[in-house]
């Protein structure tokens, strides 16, 4: 199931002055969005405590793939770079082993708030 990245965010009531003319012209009084999320760097510890699978890089894989397979969007390829601590399918060679973590998980390590 794919993380729901708006789960538990604060939304916040934009009346900011400097939009009011903006806001006139589009007939809006105010304007409601997200407050930016607040994200920490989960302990070795915890990393250990996620559930992964295991998978071989192959010829011709992609990140964004196996973000789609595993996570069903491919916009979560990061999440997989970013937890083998290997930035770009460059880094990653024919015969690596590397692991995909459960998303929901990981970013309920990651998330602490707005």
């Amino acid at each position: 199931m794919a993380y729901d990245r708006n789960r538990d965010r604060k939304i916040s009531t934009d009346k900011n002055e400097l939009l009011e003319k903006l806001l006139e012209t589009r007939n809006l009084k105010f304007i409601n969005h997200y407050k930016t999320p607040k994200f920490r760097e989960p302990t070795k510890k915890e990393l250990a405590q996620i559930n992964t699978t295991a998978e071989v890089w192959k010829l011709g894989d992609k990140l964004y793939k196996y973000a789609q397979i595993h996570y069903g969007n491919e916009r979560y390829w990061w999440v997989i770079a970013w937890f083998n601590r290997k930035p770009s399918e460059h880094h990653f060679k024919v015969g690596d082993s590397f692991l995909i973590p459960d998303l929901n998980e990981l970013l309920d390590y990651m998330y602490y708030g707005d």
